[in-house]
This record gives structure tokens, sequence and C-alpha cells, in this order.
């Protein structure tokens, strides 16, 4: 598998870095006959804002930021959340499938997985935070 690119790199670090204030990093692969992690969005905002991005021909990996408050401390937590839409085709899904190791494996170490979602209204921070309950 060919290594992630700078630009992949530096937006999952600053996702986990607690002097950036991005909370999302949302990865997609190139139309390329070797697909490529790529860049699709970043953002600040909570895991909806990153749900707006998910598209019904793609898919999709983000890495989720959130702060769970145990016993009076914050801890922050990371969600990886898996998209595939539903106009995907089937033969483009079970390559970009046999790639998901390298996906997760770079958005590793995460807390919780948001795994098959289905619609973007199923990423919620709600649903994230149940999650890890």
């Amino acid at each position: 598998a060919a290594a992630a690119s700078e630009a992949v790199r530096a937006a999952v670090a600053a996702v986990r870095s607690d002097a950036d204030k991005s909370s999302w990093c949302l990865l997609g692969y190139s139309g390329d006959r070797a697909p490529a992690l790529t860049v699709v969005a970043t953002g600040e905002g909570a895991a909806e804002e990153m749900a707006a991005h998910l598209t019904q021909d793609a898919l999709l990996y983000a890495l989720v930021r959130v702060n769970q408050t145990i016993d009076a401390s914050v801890t922050v937590k990371f969600a990886l959340v898996s998209w595939v839409g539903e106009d995907v085709p089937p033969l483009r899904q079970a390559k970009l499938a046999s790639m998901r190791g390298q996906a997760s494996q770079l958005l590793s170490p995460y807390h919780t997985e948001l795994l098959n979602v289905a619609t973007a209204a199923e990423v919620t921070h709600a649903a994230i935070m149940k999650q890890l309950a």
C-alpha cells in the first residue's frame, strides 16, 4: 500500500493535536486506477459539520475528536467513522474495502467506531458519545 500523503498525515495530526482547533478530518480516495487517500474536508465543528460532507458516491473515513467528561475530568476521545455511499459501484467498494486497513491504521488509535452508517443524519455528536458511554 502506498504511504499516505503529507496532506493526509497533516490533517490527521491536526485533529490529534491539543494545540490545533481542528476537531475532524474526512478522508476519501482519489479516482485514479490506484486510489490514494486524499483529504476531502477538515473542520472545527461537531460531527454534524463533518456529516454534511458525506456523499452517496464516495467511500469515506473520518476521524472525529470529542471531549468526554468522566468524574469531573475532561478526556479527549477519538471516533472513526466509516462511510460507504449507496451509489459507490460494487467493484469500487470491493477494491476500496481491501484498502480499509491502511485507512484505519492511519487513523489509529481511536476509542470507538461508527461503522456502516447509511445516512449522514446518523453521524452526530450524540451518536459518538453514546458509543463511548
